[in-house]
């Protein structure tokens, strides 16, 4: 069983300042009627998840996107709500994660080099794009007028890596 409990106004206080040192501004998220927010089930992305949903609890869709290897307590806890969802590949695709995710790993000596320069991109990494991006591009869900997709936060707010796309 996971523990769970109320956001406090510490915990914003918290969430506010470690979000503002990112660049981020919550008040952007304002005029969209739907906010889609990607959880792993990792620290950064419930961190991001519970912060959002705080601020937009009415228009705030927790979004998984399925990869047998990927579980955990926390996934296992958004799967309860109501405003969670899970998107798969269409088994036309016949993805094969082992060999998706192996793919990935064996490019991370690109990605120590690449960062070295500067010049780091987690786009290198093929798993993203297939177990995340590609689906997104696809579900009508995430097309609708007024929309926002976040997919992460670690390179500041509303930057192509972090946002599969808006409809506004």
């Amino acid at each position: 069983m996971i523990y769970t409990r109320d956001l406090e106004v510490d915990d914003i206080k918290v969430f506010n300042n470690y979000f503002k040192k990112l660049g981020f501004n919550i008040g952007n998220l304002k005029s969209y009627s739907k906010i889609y927010v990607l959880i792993s089930g990792g620290f950064d992305s419930t961190l991001l998840a519970e912060w959002i949903s705080y601020n937009y609890p009415e228009k705030t869709y927790f979004v998984n996107c399925y990869n047998p290897y990927e579980q955990s307590i926390v996934l296992h806890y958004y799967s309860k709500k109501n405003n969670f969802m899970q998107i798969k590949p269409n088994k036309n695709d016949h993805l094969n994660y082992g060999s998706v995710l192996k793919e990935s790993f064996m490019k991370l000596p690109q990605a120590f080099e690449l960062k070295k320069r500067k010049k780091y991109s987690k786009r290198i990494f093929p798993c993203c794009y297939h177990i995340k991006h590609k689906h997104f591009y696809k579900d009508k869900r995430f097309k609708e007028e007024n929309s926002v997709v976040i997919s992460g936060i670690k390179r500041g707010w509303f930057s192509k890596e972090n946002m599969a796309f808006t409809n506004e």
